[in-house]
């Protein structure tokens, strides 16, 4: 999975209405990016760092970045060995624990609203051997009060903060849920486009919510299009291999979840794009079962 693979606009596969073209907000939009570098020893962890927030417009947090380099020099670090968390001027936390870099990296499935004049607080932790330069990056939008334009239709409000594992589903009465997961390997050879299906075991529907993988010693790369038990496509179109796993074992969240009934069959429309060799990807579905009591 190793390489940088650029994103192309709207390529996340599961993308909330403001990552469409069409989408509208009741306010007047600018983007607009916040950041900053942290300096992190290795085997340390730094509290609080601030990042400050302009006077002049609430800000909307919708997608991270992360830079990480030795000191000096531009070696990556190893996956999984610098962590975060994020919270807001008040020390309110944006998740309940730290995360890796590679686990956050990308769209946010749920906007942060950070209000004119305050600043974001991160924590880093540095579990690697040598020291790191952190740079984060948050990625959004500052909202202007309405010019009298871009009105939208009611429901279409900007996103309220909830945090995404009050967003899945629960049980009902009766019923209760177990994790699992599913694995797939998935072939094409160079240049193929092909289509491959997904069959759900029989004991329990899964409610679909993480997905990670990896290339299963192949130098090909794959795009992919995941279509539900529905022949519902689950992306606007192809995604890039790295942008739809990201880095083994650490898994993409998947929001809102995919219920995939027992007995169903989903599928994936793939395309070997580098055209110079097979390509081979195991790959993993992360959710819950659901049994009845």
């Amino acid at each position: 999975m190793g390489g940088l693979i650029l994103p192309v606009p709207y390529s996340n596969p599961y993308a909330q209405p403001w990552r469409l073209p069409n989408f509208e907000t009741p306010y007047v939009p600018l983007r607009w990016t916040y950041g900053g570098t942290f300096t992190v020893a290795a085997g340390t962890t730094v509290f609080n760092q601030a990042i400050p927030i302009n006077g002049n417009a609430d800000f909307w947090a919708r997608e991270l970045a992360f830079y990480v380099a030795t000191i000096p020099g531009g070696t990556a670090p190893n996956a999984g060995s610098i962590t975060v968390r994020f919270k807001d001027s008040l020390g309110k936390r944006w998740m309940p624990d730290m995360l890796t870099i590679e686990e956050l990296e990308g769209p946010m499935p749920i906007s942060q609203r950070c209000l004119r004049t305050t600043q974001i607080l991160v924590d880093i932790a540095n579990t690697d051997a040598v020291d790191y330069n952190v740079q984060v990056i948050l990625k959004g939008i500052e909202e202007f009060e309405p010019l009298g334009i871009n009105r939208c239709m009611p429901g279409f409000d900007p996103e309220r903060y909830i945090p995404l594992y009050d967003m899945y589903s629960i049980p009902p009465e009766g019923w209760h849920d177990e994790p699992f997961d599913y694995w797939f390997d998935i072939d094409a050879t160079a240049g193929q486009r092909l289509q491959t299906l997904l069959p759900m075991e029989g004991d329990a529907d899964f409610y679909w919510r993480g997905i990670t993988g990896y290339a299963n010693g192949a130098a090909g790369r794959q795009t992919l299009r995941f279509i539900d038990a529905w022949q519902n496509q689950l992306s606007q179109n192809f995604v890039v291999q790295a942008n739809v796993l990201g880095t083994a074992p650490y898994a993409r969240p998947i929001y809102p979840e995919v219920c995939c009934p027992a007995y169903s069959v989903l599928a994936v429309d793939q395309v070997e794009y580098l055209g110079a060799a097979a390509s081979s990807i195991s790959m993993a579905f992360r959710g819950v079962k659901r049994f009845r009591d």
